[in-house]
């Protein structure tokens, strides 16, 4: 396929049948995602989410739109459209024929065509899904004469969360090498909304609800200071700290205290969040990716739901520093709670979420405005433990940096972000500016950084002291 004639749109059509069934329901997960875009209105970009595939060989732009063209019709989520039903709930409906458009730049054949990719990557998603007409997939391909190096996945959070997008570009990359895909056929998300409506589910909803009711009556007030506000514009400031020293760390308590890595980091954003905010339980609002069986696990469509977590932090004590809030106290025996709260979480974390807040409403609702608007979001791929590095320099002094400010959050008041970046951490904090101000929300990511390495050299010392 010659340069002149790369084609701006990938024409499909699809099961006449299945179109023809109108509005079907959404998924619980995907409920979920409808009401938190519409609390951003015009920002509901946000939740746009994107993949850029790397092919290990240069492949002719025709056998990566024949593979495109089968993973769109092996996914309902990639073609369906959405809107309101009649009872203020998200329905969607199944295209006849779609429109994939498809953005094509020319590459270099080098090193920076992974930086021209990221580019294409921010373009897609910066722009707002039309979900009642418009399919929630964007393509971009980079290229070196008429052969593809990169796909880009831009797609909107209603059609995949993020381990669904992963498993999506997997499948992609094998179609175009090749190679037969080992994934069962994918569950689809009108199956699984079928299935939640059923006497079954809508009774495990049920006792999800009456858990989190218990949690959030037992949760002690959480709330911050005056002093620690400053009033920005933009309102939301998203702090950033990379640190290589917290591989190591993390991983080290996690093998010492036979828990998962993920249990260390919210161990210590949540007794951050406990000084933040006077509490002795903070609740954080948990994502769960709610993968863990089938049905799910073969889907690409958003799963994932937040699970509560309330454990006691008062075994950590605070001291006001000039770069940190500093730490000390039993961090070990925070993790452990950390590592319990969040096994329940996972347990009631498949609920209709429009039950569950009318069922918090009917019992007097939170004690706190802040029970519900703290978050925490392990996005890492590979969350195994990871030995300490020796070169990983001081280990109190992470790179910080300022990652983007906005003027709307929906209901978040603070939301903790954990990513992979290269042999680092990347542990971010956006804050809403009249609750947590910048300076604050700087030493509150140097506390857990601090709070994790202290820790994990401490751990190191008593186990040295042993041998």
């Amino acid at each position: 396929m010659s340069t002149s004639k790369l084609p701006t749109r990938l024409n499909l059509s699809f099961d006449v049948e299945l179109a023809l069934a109108g509005s079907l329901p959404v998924t619980w997960g995907q409920q979920a995602i409808w009401d938190a875009m519409r609390d951003l209105g015009k920002h509901d970009h946000q939740f746009n989410l994107h993949w850029v595939l790397t092919l290990p060989t240069p492949r002719p732009a025709c056998q990566v739109l024949t593979a495109l063209a089968w993973l769109v019709d092996r996914h309902e989520s990639l073609r369906s459209v959405f809107g309101d039903g009649h009872d203020g709930t998200a329905t969607q409906r199944l295209l006849e024929r779609c429109e994939i458009p498809l953005e094509w730049r020319a590459g270099g054949g080098g090193a920076g065509d992974t930086g021209r990719a990221a580019g294409l990557a921010e373009e897609l998603c910066a722009r707002r899904f039309q979900h009642h007409e418009e399919p929630p997939l964007r393509v971009g391909l980079l290229h070196v004469g008429g052969d593809v190096t990169h796909v880009v996945l831009a797609v909107s959070h209603m059609t995949a969360d993020n381990d669904g997008l992963v498993r999506a570009a997997g499948e992609l990359l094998d179609r175009i090498q090749g190679r037969d895909s080992r994934s069962p056929e994918p569950t689809q998300p009108r199956e699984i909304a079928a299935l939640q409506m059923s006497e079954p589910w809508q009774a495990r909803s049920g006792r999800a609800i009456e858990y989190w009711r218990n949690i959030l009556r037992a949760a002690p007030p959480m709330e911050t200071p005056p002093d620690i506000a400053d009033e920005r514009s933009p309102r939301f400031w998203r702090g950033s700290l990379r640190s290589c020293a917290l591989p190591g760390a993390v991983g080290e308590l996690a093998q010492a205290g036979g828990v998962s890595t993920t249990s260390v980091l919210l161990a210590a954003a949540s007794s951050v969040l406990g000084t933040l905010t006077g509490s002795s339980r903070p609740c954080l609002m948990l994502m769960c990716n709610n993968r863990t069986r089938e049905p799910f696990r073969s889907a690409i469509s958003p799963v994932a739901l937040e699970g509560i977590v309330s454990f006691d932090v008062s075994s950590i004590s605070y001291r006001d520093g000039s770069d940190a809030m500093g730490a000390g106290g039993d961090f070990g025996a925070v993790v452990r709670r950390a590592w319990n709260a969040s096994l329940l979480a996972y347990r009631y974390a498949q609920y209709d979420k429009t039950a569950l807040l009318r069922g918090i409403a009917q019992a007097g609702g939170t004690r706190s405005s802040m029970h519900r608007t703290c978050w925490f979001n392990d996005l890492r791929f590979d969350r195994r433990p990871q030995l300490p590095r020796e070169d990983a320099g001081d280990p109190e002094r992470g790179e910080f940096s300022w990652r983007g400010f906005t003027h709307e959050q929906g209901d978040a008041d603070l939301a903790f972000h954990i990513y992979d970046h290269e042999d680092a951490l990347q542990v971010t904090l956006t804050a809403d500016t009249r609750v947590v101000g910048p300076r604050t929300i700087e030493r509150a990511l140097h506390t857990m950084e601090r709070m994790i390495t202290d820790a994990a050299v401490a751990a190191r010392a008593v186990e040295g002291v042993h041998d």
